[in-house]
């Protein structure tokens, strides 16, 4: 699907067949006072958004996994030019400025997570887009 198609995207699976925790409406929506998950424009679907403005090197959250069934980096999308970072102890950390209702968005590739091995054409539309995420090789040319 191109990143102009007006279409949503396919329900998620997980290898059991049933709909991943982003697709499940008994699955409490990830949210504080500092961000909220909103459906995003096109196909990428979900996606953690700014409630306030965050200077460059505020704290937005620590990664964690596992804890719970849907966490704010299940649902934290991929930029090729993202406006966050994790830093060296785990915490996503604005790179600039963000504004109220801006999209968080990190590097997949340049903090990879084993438990999610992506591999996806990018639609992040940053100048500079790789084109295709592979985790196991990087960017496809």
């Amino acid at each position: 699907m191109s990143a102009s198609s007006p279409s949503r995207r396919e329900p998620q699976l997980e290898r059991d067949g049933s709909p991943d925790a982003n697709e499940r409406s008994d699955v409490p929506k990830v949210a504080d006072e500092h961000y909220e998950e909103i459906e995003g424009p096109g196909s990428k679907g979900v996606g953690l958004f700014a409630k306030h403005p965050f200077a460059t090197g505020s704290r937005i959250y620590q990664l964690d996994y596992w804890s719970r069934e849907r966490m704010p980096i299940h649902v934290t999308n991929h930029s090729c030019d993202p406006n966050a970072v994790f830093d060296e102890h785990g915490v996503l950390r604005s790179a600039r400025p963000i504004e109220e209702r801006e999209e968080i968005t990190y590097d997949y590739l340049r903090h990879p997570i084993p438990a999610s091995p992506w591999n996806f054409e990018c639609e992040c539309g940053a100048a500079r887009c790789r084109g295709w995420i592979d985790a196991s090789g990087g960017a496809r040319p």
